[in-house]
């Protein structure tokens, strides 16, 4: 089966499951043992993947699951025949933690507010605020993936639209009343984020079309990202068509100029594509990533195909930004 919380997409990992035994249904649950897994060469107990996923192969008998995870209620599942096999054992793990912002983005029109666990819809509309100096006036409050858990409505992420244009040259602060509550009947604390920017529409993504490497070197290049207004701080993703051959730094910030500096290696001759994304928006970029053994040949098609020599570096492309 699988943990999750909140909703079933929202899956758990890193949760502690431990599988418990008893001789019958009738059996006396102070009865139960905590089933010995080693001579079946399993273990127990055992962690949810990155899926929230978990599974053993047990004998006969009578089964019952526990989940647990720091921050969150067990839960335990029913017990449970076997045979037949029980192949959707699924649980829902629940926080008691309180909820928090995990990130605000500004648009001339518009605010996304992303929560770090689902909230109570209901409870959002009339908790936020933003100001520049002075409150500006807001239309609307929307969540964007709304959900339903028991009967409440729920959501991590809104949208707030306001009746005027937001000023590009002010710095604006986001405010949030006590009293926005988690899925799980939670509260959350007064929270501000401050020195928020307006983001300007991108208009352009510009990196070297074709790039020529030479095996188990890595280079630098640069990519240019262009907007209205706003350009530092843009983040740009790298993702790589087969990564055995070319991998690249996954994300990189953009400077005042709207420059990121990337890094990107060979690790054995080939052909790859890598597609740079600037986050947030719809702007993407693909380009080709060929991998050759031989130096010469490498300059001898970067002077016939007139592409940039990018300078070479000892890093590795990072995990992250």
């Amino acid at each position: 089966g699988y943990i999750y919380e909140a909703v079933p997409e929202n899956r758990v990992e890193g949760a502690r499951m431990t599988i418990y035994y008893k001789a019958s249904e009738e059996a006396d649950d102070e009865t139960a043992e905590k089933w010995e897994a080693e001579p079946y060469y399993q273990s127990n107990p055992i962690m949810t993947n990155a899926e929230g996923r978990y599974a053993w192969d047990v004998p006969e008998g009578w089964w019952q699951v526990v989940a647990e995870k720091d921050g969150y209620e067990v839960t335990k599942s029913d017990w449970l025949e076997v045979p037949p096999p029980q192949l959707d054992v699924n649980l829902e793990l629940v926080s008691t933690e309180k909820p928090g912002v995990a990130s605000v983005e500004l648009s001339p029109d518009k605010m996304k507010v992303v929560f770090d666990k689902y909230v109570k819809t209901a409870s959002v509309a009339d908790k936020i605020s933003l100001s520049a100096g002075e409150d500006v006036v807001i239309t609307e409050v929307k969540a964007l993936n709304s959900a339903t858990r028991g009967e409440d409505a729920i959501a991590t992420t809104f949208e707030v639209a306001f009746e005027s244009a937001l000023d590009a040259s002010k710095t604006y602060t986001a405010a949030f009343a006590a009293g926005i509550e988690s899925y799980a009947g939670v509260a959350m604390d007064v929270a501000e984020v401050a020195d928020l920017k307006v983001a300007g529409i991108v208009t352009g993504l510009e990196v070297q079309e074709n790039m020529l490497l030479e095996n188990e070197k890595a280079y630098v290049y640069e990519v240019t990202v262009t907007a209205d207004q706003n350009l530092e701080g843009r983040k740009v993703s790298v993702t790589s068509s087969d990564e055995e051959v070319v991998k690249a730094t996954k994300t990189a910030l953009t400077d005042k100029d709207g420059k990121a500096s990337i890094v990107v290696k060979g690790y054995k001759a080939g052909a790859a594509q890598l597609t740079f994304m600037v986050e947030g928006t719809r702007m993407s970029k693909t380009v080709n990533a060929m991998v050759l053994y031989d130096s010469s040949v490498v300059e001898e098609l970067q002077e016939s195909l007139g592409v940039e020599i990018p300078e070479e570096t000892n890093q590795e492309p990072a995990v992250s930004d």
